[in-house]
């Protein structure tokens, strides 16, 4: 393991409720599932570890958000183990889909992004999309 994987990234912060209520129907487009660690082990290569974040942790922020349903996507830190992926999504399949995103060009629409510690609650987050959305 090179000395990168051993680099923690922060917990998730706790997800807090929109201003505005979430749409009906509403899906969340892009979010992975990380371990637990002890039943899905992390690749050897990876450039991160990540905290936990199983499906519980992901159905208790979408029930916070209000949305219906949540699409996920392999995190790098499991390589190409899929397993914690594909036992989500065989837990929850009314809800869950995955997402294979290969050759899209996603930056000609993309309006903003957050990284690290700058990031806002959940919660405002939706609340500052939902007003981009909005305000065309």
């Amino acid at each position: 393991m090179d000395a990168r994987s051993d680099a923690p990234c922060p917990p998730p912060r706790e997800p807090s409720r929109p201003r505005v209520p979430t749409p009906p129907n509403a899906c969340d487009t892009h979010c992975h599932v990380f371990g637990p660690a002890s039943r899905f082990p992390y690749a050897d290569d990876r450039s991160y570890t990540p905290p936990d974040a199983p499906l519980g942790k992901y159905l208790h922020l979408l029930d916070t958000l209000g949305c219906d349903r949540g699409a996920l996507v392999q995190g790098s830190a499991h390589g190409h183990d899929n397993s914690a992926m594909l036992d989500a999504l065989a837990r929850e399949p009314k809800r869950l889909r995955a997402v294979a995103v290969a050759g899209l060009d996603l930056r000609r629409d993309l309006r903003a992004i957050w990284m690290g510690a700058r990031t806002p609650p959940a919660g405002a987050a939706r609340d500052l999309l939902n007003h981009i959305a909005t305000s065309r």
